[in-house]
């Protein structure tokens, strides 16, 4: 018997790929309201990608956060408390990890 659940695609291709290995490329510890820039080496052939993992209270209720990756370099801005679209987060300090992906 089978345990767990399946996701496809649209095209009906199995896309659940479980636990997934990465390769972690470093950490960045940001506050709640400042703006970031960190660029970290990446192996040829994997993009760089992040999690983002919360530590803390909001600066401010009208404000959020982007975090978006170009490259090799992840980049956090500020932007407005109205703004809930894709990589956007709550002004909480807390921690990105880098990380490496095929």
């Amino acid at each position: 018997m089978a345990y767990g659940f399946g996701t496809w695609d649209a095209n009906g291709v199995d896309n659940n790929t479980g636990l997934v290995r990465i390769n972690a490329l470093g950490t960045l510890s940001i506050d709640a309201s400042s703006n970031y820039s960190q660029a970290f080496s990446l192996p040829s052939g994997y993009v760089l990608d992040y999690l983002f993992q919360p530590s803390g209270e909001p600066s401010s209720i009208n404000a959020r956060k982007r975090i978006s990756v170009s490259g090799n370099l992840v980049t956090v801005t500020q932007v407005s408390g109205s703004d809930y679209s894709n990589n956007t987060f709550p002004n909480v300090p807390g921690t990105i990890l880098a990380f490496a992906r095929l």
